[in-house]
């Protein structure tokens, strides 16, 4: 889980991937983790550009 440690310790506000088997797990969804993690489609749903 590096990239969800650097992702925490750089302040990122969003780890974007398509990894469902490790970052959306239920105990990942219930850390409360300062860090939204999302996959690219809601990413940019979210985010609409400008």
């Amino acid at each position: 889980m590096h990239v969800l440690s650097a992702s925490i310790e750089s302040k990122s506000d969003y780890l974007i991937t398509l990894d469902r088997r490790y970052f959306f797990t239920e105990a990942i969804i219930r850390a409360n983790l300062p860090i939204k993690i999302v996959t690219p489609k809601d990413f940019i749903v979210d985010n609409p550009l400008k």
